[in-house]
């Protein structure tokens, strides 16, 4: 969601990284005039987003950062979208758009209108809009799991580093269960717990601080499927859906993990996840061997 910026904001966008995109430029049919809806004229967008791309940068993974390519195609789409006769109207949807779809930090948007009907000579006409990315606290639920001792050290850690992480309040912990692998890769059995967290980061923020937290436990992925000390999924943010390669949300296994759900419904017997509760996901489920432990991970 859009919203404008503070002082605050000022000081934090100094802190981030920045990447433009200068000059996308389509034929459009923008305008109050019946010539500018009827034949058209050239439109121009510069882009300037705010966001930590350090993930990306250490991994050299196009998965952890945004897809400039998904921008700039965004803007093109918006900008041969529905007419609209004013120019503020037009930056202002894309403002919006790509802030909201992407999660940026920060988006500066100019839009070039250099063939606006004015009867004088000029260089250009450019409306330029500067937007913070506002999201509101809403509930996110977290799964943990460690089958490496000590499996509760670790899975305590990630209670501790989540609960610690600004942006991030209303921390509440199932208790602990065991789970035998669901995996053909031989390996220890797994204890496992749900966190419920109320937080205001974006979803991918949230994702990175997850990865950031395995990274610190040591986790490794040389074998697929295989023993880690830590693992943290994201499985639902409520409000939103996001299909991307780094991130899936609603997570696309979570409805056939057993060692997910029963933890979730100790600790939320009304919960839901694609609009069906906990409790009938767990019904289709064969036993997958989760059993309590009479363990409880603390917030701190």
């Amino acid at each position: 969601m859009r919203t404008a910026l503070t002082g605050d904001d000022d000081t934090r966008m100094n802190l981030l990284d920045r990447m433009e995109i200068i000059g996308i430029e389509t034929w459009a049919f923008h305008g109050v005039f019946d010539h500018e809806r009827r034949d058209g004229q050239p439109f121009l967008v510069d882009l300037t987003w705010w966001l930590d791309m350090g993930q990306a940068a250490d991994s050299d993974d196009l998965a952890k950062t945004v897809d400039y390519g998904e921008v700039t195609s965004m803007v093109i789409n918006l900008l041969q979208g529905t007419p609209v006769d004013l120019i503020e109207t037009l930056t202002y949807a894309i403002a919006d758009t790509v802030i909201t779809h992407f999660g940026f930090d920060y988006l500066r948007v100019s839009v070039h209108k250099p063939q606006a009907p004015l009867e004088v000579g000029f260089t250009d006409v450019i409306i330029t809009t500067t937007a913070a990315n506002e999201i509101h606290p809403r509930e996110v639920v977290v799964s943990l799991g460690s089958n490496i001792e000590p499996r509760l050290d670790y899975l305590q850690y990630a209670v501790t580093a989540l609960a610690s992480t600004p942006g991030i309040t209303e921390v509440r912990v199932s208790e602990v269960f065991e789970t035998h692998p669901q995996s053909d890769v031989p390996q220890p059995d797994y204890l496992n717990a749900i966190l419920i967290v109320t937080s205001i980061l974006p979803a991918k923020d949230l994702m990175s601080r997850a990865l950031d937290i395995e990274s610190l436990c040591l986790r490794t992925r040389e074998v697929p499927h295989g023993p880690r000390t830590l693992d943290i999924d994201l499985i639902t943010i409520h409000g939103e859906t996001w299909d991307d390669p780094f991130l899936r949300i609603p997570h696309p296994r979570a409805a056939r993990r057993a060692f997910v759900l029963v933890p979730w419904l100790s600790l939320d017997p009304k919960g839901s996840l694609n609009e069906r509760l906990i409790s009938d996901c767990l019904v289709s489920l064969p036993n997958q061997g989760v059993h309590p432990t009479g363990l409880q991970l603390f917030v701190p």
